[in-house]
């Protein structure tokens, strides 16, 4: 299994260093680490190629987040593509775990880890899932049609079989460059829902997240207009890449999916819920809602008891 280490960066010359320095201490060989650097008007490139690491430094005027980690997509050449901020770093085992996963019995197509928030303006700070076991999610396209429920992390704890990365980053419309300057994470976490992929959670905070000032997205207020904005711009997203990729979302199909899932989760019941915020689409009434809440809760107590 060939994994690429893919890198976006834009003027964190003051972060670059330490987050090579954090691929490089990894337990797992990578087989190659690409940065793309977008239109830095820093040192960041100097320091890129300076670094003892072997990267493959992609210099490009200034377009965003999207386009930087279309450019990685484009030009890796590994099985398994694990994205990375520039202002973050990995705990040495984090592509060890994640290969692991990977090469799992269930064989999922995107896997994603826990974080540690640090960082002068934030401290430690954990996050992670409320499970201490990892969660397997056979199919994620039914999330999109429970109120965009975010299977996912942040950019630099996702990983994701290279077929469905190219799929996900093939498109470099106008549009999508704009609506995706700042948080392209989002196109790679709901457009896997999106395609159908099936998903790995791993509870290890494998991922160091650090909140600074300069932060694209991390902790910025939205009032209604901007939420509303969010919500167009996933409609689109939902609607372009359906059309783009031949995407079925016929509800009938997926309702029985959604059954076939409540079915066998078991105790995965952080996952169940968000199932169970189904929208109308999905034609669950009062007493069906309340009946898989009920026996999801049964089946949840008895699992701690053996």
């Amino acid at each position: 299994m060939k994994v690429s280490v893919l890198i976006n960066n834009y003027n964190y010359a003051s972060f670059i260093t330490e987050c090579l320095d954090s691929v490089r201490a990894q337990t797992q060989a990578t087989h190659e680490v690409i940065v793309v650097d977008d239109g830095s008007t820093d040192d960041s490139v100097e320091r890129i190629k300076a670094h003892p690491l072997n990267v493959t430094c992609i210099e490009k005027e200034n377009g965003g987040q999207y386009s930087a980690m279309q450019a990685a997509t484009q030009a890796a050449t590994g099985d398994i593509f694990c994205y990375l901020d520039s202002d973050d770093t990995w705990h040495p085992d984090y592509l060890n775990k994640v290969c692991a996963a990977f090469k799992s019995d269930q064989k999922p197509d995107f896997v994603y880890t826990g974080l540690t928030k640090f960082g002068k303006e934030c401290g430690p700070h954990h996050l992670s899932s409320k499970t201490e076991c990892p969660q397997f999610i056979p199919k994620s396209q039914q999330l999109l049609l429970a109120r965009r429920v975010y299977v996912g992390g942040p950019t630099s704890a996702n990983s994701i079989k290279s077929e469905y990365a190219r799929r996900l980053f093939k498109d470099a419309s106008p549009e999508r460059l704009k609506d995706y300057r700042l948080c392209a994470d989002q196109v790679l976490v709901l457009g896997a829902s999106l395609i159908g992929c099936s998903k790995s959670q791993l509870p290890a905070r494998l991922v160091n997240y650090r909140v600074h000032g300069s932060n694209g997205f991390h902790n910025k207020e939205t009032d209604n207009a901007e939420q509303n904005e969010n919500q167009d711009r996933f409609l689109r997203l939902k609607d372009q890449l359906s059309s783009e990729l031949n995407v079925d979302l016929e509800p009938s199909r997926l309702f029985s999916e959604f059954h076939q899932f409540l079915k066998s989760a078991g105790h995965q019941q952080n996952i169940t819920r968000s199932y169970l915020r189904a929208p109308k689409e999905m034609n669950l009434s009062p007493l069906h809602r309340s009946y898989w809440k009920a026996r999801l809760n049964i089946i949840y107590r008895l699992s701690k008891l053996r």
